[in-house]
């Protein structure tokens, strides 16, 4: 019997992609989706301007263009996530024209979901953990609607949830294994798999070394800067929305799920790609909130010239040295 650790997800979609002839495209394409659909989130809680930003400091990110010209299953399993919830979030707005487009959005939503989950299972269960905290801080209406819409969700993941199913038969004879490396069974070369928690060979002094080093690594490869993290605290300066909540506890959930992990090996920048478009919000939104610290109008129309040139030398930087 054949095996692989890897869920189907991300095969299926390559497969697809090669059939309609886009498979030199397909992640590319998956990326401008990506930036579109970031865009389109963006200037729904925050202005078109914070929308624009965030599109071009994402479509400009080196970790971006890197994954984005892959075959790693990052790219297609984000864009998922981002549709699902893109999708569920329209199917809320009061100005939705039906109550059958509000359902063929839920049942969309509830596909794209299920599509993240079986590109890339590990990272959906974060993105679950963070949408659970989001929702302890919404009122309870934002429950029943989610209560109300379990039917269409649920419809929308079910053939997901049966491919899903009968994979795992077919692979490990068991319907709900978990895969990934995670699930034991009848191999010749077992997948290495990293492990979850504090140990006494992993220490909470080594994990928080490991956080140390990988934050320096993704502080050059998110943007290219050479200080790509530098606006990120500005962006708490002034009161947030929405976004900026969501933000905070996306990236606690994703920086504390990999502090705890023993990988016991390189923890390469593409695995904090998940954490990229929350990053980039916050550092258009830091960027922002700088100047806004000035004043005056006139000060303000003074500084941005300034702040605008540092973001242009470092992008320069960035094209330089990546």
């Amino acid at each position: 019997k054949w095996f692989t650790k890897y869920t189907p997800g991300q095969a299926l979609f390559l497969a697809l992609a090669s059939k309609c002839g886009l498979l030199s495209v397909a992640l590319p394409l998956c990326a401008a989706a990506i930036t579109v659909l970031l865009g389109l989130v963006v200037e729904k809680f925050d202005s078109p301007i914070a929308a624009r930003g965030v599109m071009l400091l994402f479509a400009l990110s080196p970790l971006s263009i890197l994954l984005s010209g892959s075959f790693m299953s990052h790219v297609p399993a984000l864009l998922f996530a981002l549709l699902g919830f893109s999708c569920y979030c329209f199917s809320r707005c009061t100005d939705s024209p039906s109550r059958w487009r509000r359902f063929f959005l839920l049942v969309a939503a509830g596909f794209f979901l299920g599509c993240s989950a079986i590109t890339r299972p590990h990272e959906f269960l974060m993105i679950g953990v963070v949408a659970f905290l989001y929702f302890l801080t919404l009122p309870l209406r934002e429950w029943r609607y989610l209560f109300r819409s379990l039917a269409a969700l649920i419809l929308g993941i079910s053939p997901i949830l049966a491919l899903w199913i009968t994979w795992n038969q077919n692979i490990y004879g068991d319907p709900l294994a978990i895969g990934y490396g995670f699930t034991s069974g009848d191999v010749i070369h077992r997948p290495f798999q990293g492990t979850f928690g504090l140990t006494e060979s992993f220490t909470f002094t080594k994990a928080l070394a490991v956080l140390a080093w990988n934050l320096d690594r993704v502080n050059h490869s998110f943007f290219g800067w050479p200080a790509s993290l530098l606006f990120v605290p500005l962006a708490f300066i002034q009161r947030g929305n929405r976004l900026v909540l969501i933000s905070v506890i996306a990236i606690t959930v994703f920086l504390g799920t990999y502090f705890l992990y023993d990988y016991r090996a390189e923890f390469e920048s593409r695995y904090y790609y998940i954490a990229l478009p929350f990053f980039t919000y916050l550092t258009i939104r830091g960027i922002r909130n700088l100047i806004k610290l000035f004043p005056t109008i006139r000060a303000k129309e003074r500084v941005a010239p300034y702040v605008l040139l540092i973001c242009s030398a470092f992008s320069c930087y960035a094209f330089r040295f990546y």
